[in-house]
């Protein structure tokens, strides 16, 4: 039979001290412990996931807000706070965003329409209006543009269930050819906030 050496036999004293700080602090948690309750429950004591969405658009610069259906999410200003970093995003990537003012309202922006002028000679009034077309025609373009851009990243945006139910939607080719922003967005409203109906469906835009 083989005589323990001093270092393999256990040393009394540490037990000692072991249960001595035990008995001081009986509530205290292991790291294993701490690291079981770190942010696993709630307050009604209930099982808690922290998952996050796997869903992010197609758009890395909308930053992960996207547009999903009603049973998709529970977050109930989804649809609200994807549209504040729509416009944050038109106005670092598109020309003139402040010509796109009306479409953050759902409403489909315009340019004005150069008016008559009545003051100055008709050879000033002429040259005058002759630069306020220019610009009429140049910034109607940069719009346009804008709003091919715009409809491609809200649809980017759009989860393949969102999708599904818009284009299901009668007039959604007549949004698409157009490049309809603002009507596109009251469609994706009504599906986040579960308030679409055969009426809706029919009549949005």
């Amino acid at each position: 039979m083989t005589t323990p050496t001093p270092d393999q036999v256990p040393s009394k004293g540490a037990n000692t001290n072991k249960q001595q700080q035990q008995a001081a602090n009986p509530n205290k948690d292991t790291p294993k412990d701490n690291n079981k309750k770190k942010g696993r429950y709630d307050g009604l004591g209930r099982q808690r996931h922290n998952k996050e969405p796997t869903f992010k658009g197609a758009v890395k610069d909308m930053e992960g807000f996207v547009f999903e259906c009603f049973e998709e999410t529970t977050n109930r200003l989804q649809f609200c706070k994807t549209l504040e970093q729509l416009k944050r995003y038109a106005g670092m990537k598109c020309k003139q965003p402040q010509d796109m003012t009306n479409l953050w309202e759902m409403k489909t922006p315009s340019i004005a329409l150069p008016t008559e002028l009545t003051q100055g000679t008709d050879e000033i009034k002429k040259l005058i209006l002759e630069q306020l077309v220019k610009s009429y025609v140049e910034r109607t373009n940069v719009l346009e543009g804008n709003m091919v851009h715009i409809f491609e990243v809200v649809w980017g945006q759009c989860s393949e269930a969102m999708r599904a139910k818009l284009q299901a939607m009668e007039h959604f080719e007549t949004w698409k050819e157009q490049h309809d922003c603002a009507a596109l967005l009251k469609a994706v409203e009504s599906v986040c906030n579960h308030f679409e109906t055969q009426k809706n469906l029919c009549c949005v835009g």
